[in-house]
Parts: C-alpha cells; sequence; structure tokens
C-alpha cells in the first residue's frame, strides 16, 4: 500500500528510467531481506570491541537487525526508496543477501528478476495488499517469507 511510490515508478518507467525501480528493489530488500542470519566461524582469533575471540567461535549477522538500524537508516521502519537513489549501498549495511566474498553467488539474478517483475507489473497495473496491511513475515528453510503467501489485488 505505497500509493505515491507506485505512481512515481509508474512514470519514471514510461520515460525509460529505472533508478527508481533500482530504489524500490533495494528497499524492499532491505525492510524483508530473504536470508534470516549469515554464519561465519573464526578462522583465526579476534578481538571484538572488549571480547577476545578464539578460533572457532560462531558469528552471526541477522540483516534483518542491521537494516532496521536507525544510524544507518533514518525512519529504518518506514518503507523509502529514496534513500537508495544516487546512492550504492555500503558492503557491510545492506545485506540482504550476506555479504563480502561470501554473498550469495545468486544475488545479481534475484535482484534482475525482482527489478523485472516489478516493472513489467507496474507498467500494466496497480497493485494492493489484500489484507490492507504489511505481511509478517515467516521462516521457511533459511528463508523469510510472506507468513499468508503475500495476497495482493491486481488493478
Amino acid at each position: 500500500p505505497h500509493p505515491a511510490v507506485q505512481e512515481r515508478l509508474g512514470r519514471d518507467l514510461a520515460a525509460g528510467e529505472e533508478r527508481y525501480l533500482e530504489a524500490v528493489v533495494r528497499e524492499a530488500l532491505r525492510l524483508r531481506p530473504p536470508v534470516i542470519d549469515v554464519v561465519r566461524q573464526l578462522a583465526r582469533p579476534a578481538v571484538l570491541d572488549r571480547w577476545r575471540l578464539p578460533v572457532g567461535t560462531l558469528l552471526m549477522v541477522v540483516p534483518a537487525l542491521v537494516h532496521r538500524r536507525a544510524d544507518l537508516y533514518p525512519d529504518p521502519g518506514a518503507f523509502r526508496p529514496e534513500r537508495f537513489l544516487g546512492v550504492r549501498p555500503r558492503t557491510y549495511e545492506w545485506i540482504p543477501f550476506g555479504g563480502g566474498v561470501r554473498r550469495c553467488l545468486g544475488a545479481p539474478l534475484a535482484e534482475l528478476e525482482m527489478r523485472r517483475l516489478i516493472g513489467a507489473v507496474v507498467r500494466a497495473r496497480t497493485l494492493q495488499s489484500a489484507a490492507g496491511r504489511s505481511e509478517r513475515a515467516a521462516l521457511s528453510g533459511t528463508a523469510l517469507v510472506p507468513s499468508r503467501g503475500a495476497r495482493i489485488l491486481v488493478r
């Protein structure tokens, strides 16, 4: 339920401009990252803040928590694609597919598919949540998915 976003996206796409579409995809992935956590095991000792961590320590990063940090994303609960216009997400601040050298190899394909699908649907129709509000996320394997199947109305 973001009619202003859909309207702007429709206008930009009609003009052959896809920067806002890319920002919409990035913002959607920020708010609803497909990966619930990223776990790494230390291959060498490390110091994290005041803690000394030995080899073998497991570290876990939760992308959804990183993406909700107000110091990184003002008004973190709001869907504001504009925050990604003209700005490349920083490597360890936007991590819907993990980060660094072990980032998911399929991430570029997933982002391309999202841009193409959202672009095609928005060019043709207006979307509205069937529930009238955002759906809660549910865990499916290691991915987060809409709890009720993401029912939408296409007009």
